[in-house]
């Protein structure tokens, strides 16, 4: 029966000992976060060139967020607003392949057919042209 007294004593120890090193390590942790938000408050004061304190921080903070959610974001249409009338959109002209195809009907009204054709040039030429070509070659 000591024994297990012993044990269960033991056990209660070590079990303390944990919970005082995770507090140690949390309030580590604290100390460690606290440092970084000086740091930032700092970094932040030498950007803006004014003194800031941590209410400053939480409140900017806050209003950061809000801003951000406040904020539409338009990607696929124009917002409706009194700018639209200034900034018209140019209507494409859709008359232009009329106007194409009309000119080029005018340029085919214009072209007289060839009376003449020489026989040369409907002729197909004969396959072994070039072989007389590489002949000759060999032949003198």
């Amino acid at each position: 029966m000591v024994e297990r007294d012993n044990e269960t004593a033991a056990d209660s120890s070590s079990s303390d000992e944990e919970m005082e090193t995770e507090d140690t390590e949390t309030n580590k942790m604290e100390a460690a976060a606290l440092a970084r938000k000086k740091r930032l408050l700092e970094m932040k004061s030498r950007l803006n060139g004014i003194e800031m304190k941590e209410e400053d921080y939480k409140e900017e903070d806050e209003a950061t967020k809000k801003s951000k959610l406040e904020e539409p974001h338009f990607r696929s249409y124009q917002p409706v607003s009194e700018e639209i009338g200034k900034t018209e959109q140019s209507i494409p002209k859709l008359d232009v392949v009329e106007e194409i195809i009309a000119s080029h009907l005018e340029d085919t009204k214009n072209v007289k057919p060839v009376e003449t054709v020489e026989l040369s040039t409907l002729a197909p030429k004969k396959i072994d042209w070039d072989l007389k070509r590489d002949i000759e070659k060999k032949l003198q």
